[in-house]
């Protein structure tokens, strides 16, 4: 997908979240210009999205969401950042029941080099945030933890084991 495809289908899912839950959406795309994405940290960003909000639809008592998409240069490193932050219940977080969804996400960052990050406080709302390295598909294909949790080495031409 382009990038204007993925901040669109980002916003769809997310009115079609609304129209289905009734809990009100916005969404921010702060992006300019094309993010240059992994399609495999595309699928990640976009399943760690549709998780995120399937907990606010199971436990937040939300009325609102909000998601932005944006992007920042860190050390001439480019990452996009999400943000799904909700105004439900909250909860605390070393006694998470929720942690089942959690650790997914984390795990589904980590695959593509990404942070995932998760803030919350009883009555004040839930927000995940997570970012992911701007790699390009053939870089992020080839570094050693995307072969490891991939098993691809042997395809990958140029491959160094490590």
């Amino acid at each position: 997908a382009n990038e204007k495809g993925l901040a669109s289908a980002m916003d769809e899912y997310l009115q079609e979240f609304s129209i289905q839950t009734g809990i009100e959406t916005e969404f921010r795309n702060e992006v300019e210009g094309e993010l240059n994405l992994a399609s495999l940290a595309e699928v990640q960003l976009v399943c760690i999205l549709q998780e995120a909000l399937a907990n606010v639809r199971k436990h937040a008592k939300a009325t609102l969401v909000t998601v932005s998409i944006s992007r920042k240069s860190i050390n001439e490193n480019e990452s996009v950042f999400v943000s799904v932050k909700d105004n439900g219940l909250g909860f605390l977080e070393r006694n998470s029941k929720r942690s089942f969804g959690l650790q997914t996400m984390k795990e589904r960052a980590a695959s593509v080099h990404g942070v995932l990050r998760i803030h919350s406080l009883p009555g004040e709302g839930t927000t995940v945030e997570y970012s992911f390295p701007c790699l390009s598909r053939g870089k992020l294909e080839r570094s050693p933890r995307f072969l490891q949790e991939t098993g691809l080495q042997a395809n990958v031409p140029g491959a160094v084991s490590k």
